[in-house]
């Protein structure tokens, strides 16, 4: 769906416009209004809203999600692009897990496996877990990882799988450290009795799991599951209590829970994303870090239109409003 312009009846009314929007755009749409500053959605589609507004100054600005009129073009570009990313984070000296880049018509080297080991495979400019699928151990699921990441790109990744201990989502506006959340991949509780399959849809049929970003867990994505699970899926039946994580990542969209660790990140986490911010001088960007056991870091890849969801409604913590330190500079300028 995408609405803007009607032939038929002119603009949508801003409601009909409002109600389509995702947590995001919406959150943003919230406080201009709760500060009475003029503006006005101009359309939403799947992936974006578009918004004009009235800075202090009384000009008529943009918004797309959270990409601002002043945005570079290159900076988001680069951002979007995992293999350009890496390449700025390794000059920057940022940690990043072994990356191999498979164009479309390469052929694939199987003895990866026996010399880096489990490997993950992403698409080079998806977003929300899409296409991406973890510890890859043999040639067969290797083979359906490829297909399946390029789905959403001809050019795909194939990383050293690295065993995650934590995974930090840090969020910077104006060029600053606005907030950071742990993410968990989402999980089932066993009771004895039912498979796995028939506790994640008991999951996501409850009140506490909602379609797409929103104040509740997102859903649950079934063939993630059940690629992830392998046979398990259905025929693994946890004990009473146990937890069983039911799939191989922490992203918030495929059902994960953000925990609110904006007081206790490490200092120097920051100061490295930062660095990264800094060399591409972006307004708002997400930066998505992992961690081993042994506290080593790896840069796993950048958002230049992170949700700010994750920061005002996170599973655990305090919530952070990150919608309004972003009003604050788009409406009063963007001077650092």
């Amino acid at each position: 769906m995408n609405l803007s312009m009607s032939e038929s009846t002119g603009w949508h009314s801003q409601g009909e416009l409002y109600s389509v929007m995702s947590i995001t755009p919406r959150l943003i749409v919230d406080e201009l209004r709760r500060r009475s500053i003029k503006h006005k959605i101009i359309s939403v589609g799947p992936t974006h809203a578009f918004i004009s507004y009235e800075d202090e100054l009384g000009n008529t600005r943009y918004v797309r999600n959270v990409i601002t009129d002043k945005s570079g073009a290159l900076s988001s570009r680069v951002v979007d692009n995992k293999v350009d990313s890496y390449a700025i984070a390794r000059g920057l000296g940022i940690n990043i897990p072994d990356t191999i880049i498979l164009c479309k018509g390469d052929s694939v080297d199987y003895g990866l496996l026996d010399s880096i080991g489990p490997m993950v495979v992403k698409p080079i400019d998806s977003a929300h877990g899409n296409g991406v699928t973890v510890s890859i151990g043999n040639r067969n699921d290797l083979d359906m990882a490829i297909a399946g990441a390029r789905k959403f790109s001809n050019t795909i990744i194939l990383q050293k799988h690295v065993e995650i201990f934590n995974d930090f989502r840090l969020l910077f506006i104006g060029g600053k450290f606005a907030a950071a959340s742990k993410r968990v991949p989402a999980s089932v509780i066993g009771d004895g009795v039912s498979n796995i399959a028939s506790l994640i849809e008991e999951d996501n049929n409850s009140d506490r799991r909602q379609a797409g970003y929103s104040e509740s867990l997102s859903l649950i994505p079934i063939d993630v599951a059940r690629s992830f699970l392998g046979e398990r899926f259905y025929n693994e039946v946890p004990m009473v209590g146990a937890e069983v994580q039911v799939v191989g990542m922490a992203n918030i969209g495929m059902g994960g829970v953000a925990i609110n660790v904006t007081d206790s990140i490490d200092g120097s986490l920051v100061d490295v994303a930062s660095r990264f911010v800094g060399a591409l001088d972006l307004d708002v960007c997400g930066i998505d870090f992992i961690a081993d056991a042994s506290d080593n870091y790896y840069f796993l890849e950048a958002n230049a239109s992170p949700s700010f969801g994750l920061h005002h409604y996170p599973n655990e913590g305090e919530a952070v409003d990150v919608t309004s330190i972003f009003v604050n500079l788009i409406t009063r300028g963007f001077n650092r």
